[in-house]
C-alpha cells in the first residue's frame, strides 16, 4: 500500500476499536498510531522517511541489508511494541496498533508480507490487489467516508476536544 492509504487504515482503525471497546487515544496516541501505520516501511524510502532527520539514509541503510518487508514486516515487531506499552507506556501500545495494521494491510497486496518471519519464510496474505491500484485507491476511499461518518463524533469528543487550535 502507499503511505497515504497505510494512514488511512491507521485513523479507521483508530475508529474500530473506539466503537468496539470504548478506548479512543489522546492527541500523542493519535500521533502514534498514524507513526505506527506508516513506520514499517522506513525500510523503503516511504513517507516517514520525509520527516525523519536523516530519514532517507537510514531508509537505504535498512533496505540495503534486509530489503523490502523485511524485519520491519515481522509481525513480532508490533506484538513486542504492544507487550511493551502494557509494562511501560500506553503509547507503545497505539505504535504498536498502527504498527499491525500496516503489516496487516500490506498483507493484502499482491506482495503479501513475511508475517511469520524469523520463524518461517513463507509470505502470506490475501493477495488481492496491487499497491498504488484502483482497488487499493476505492477501499482507502470507503475507510475515508468510514471516518468521517462514524469517526467525526468520536474524534472531536476525545482527540480534539477544543477543535483544532493551535497554542
Amino acid at each position: 500500500m502507499t503511505g497515504g492509504s497505510h494512514v488511512i487504515v491507521g485513523v479507521s482503525t483508530i475508529v474500530a476499536i473506539a466503537m468496539l471497546t470504548g478506548e479512543v487515544p489522546d492527541r500523542i496516541g493519535f500521533g502514534m498510531v498514524i507513526l505506527g501505520s506508516v513506520l514499517p516501511d522506513i525500510d523503503n524510502g516511504g513517507i516517514i522517511t520525509s520527516v525523519i532527520p536523516g530519514g532517507r539514509s537510514i531508509s537505504k541503510g535498512i533496505n540495503a541489508i534486509v530489503g523490502h518487508r523485511g524485519f520491519t514486516h515481522w509481525l513480532i515487531v508490533p506484538i513486542a511494541l504492544i507487550l511493551s506499552g502494557i509494562f511501560y507506556s500506553e503509547y507503545l501500545i497505539w505504535l504498536g496498533i498502527g504498527y499491525l495494521s500496516h503489516i496487516l494491510a500490506d498483507s493484502c497486496t499482491l506482495a503479501g508480507v513475511p508475517m511469520f518471519a524469523p520463524f518461517s519464510d513463507r509470505i502470506y496474505g490475501l493477495r488481492f490487489f496491487r499497491t498504488g491500484g484502483v482497488v487499493e485507491w476505492l477501499i482507502s476511499g470507503t475507510l475515508i467516508a468510514g471516518i468521517f461518518y462514524f469517526g467525526t463524533p468520536i474524534f472531536m469528543e476525545n482527540v480534539f476536544p477544543d477543535g483544532f487550535k493551535i497554542r
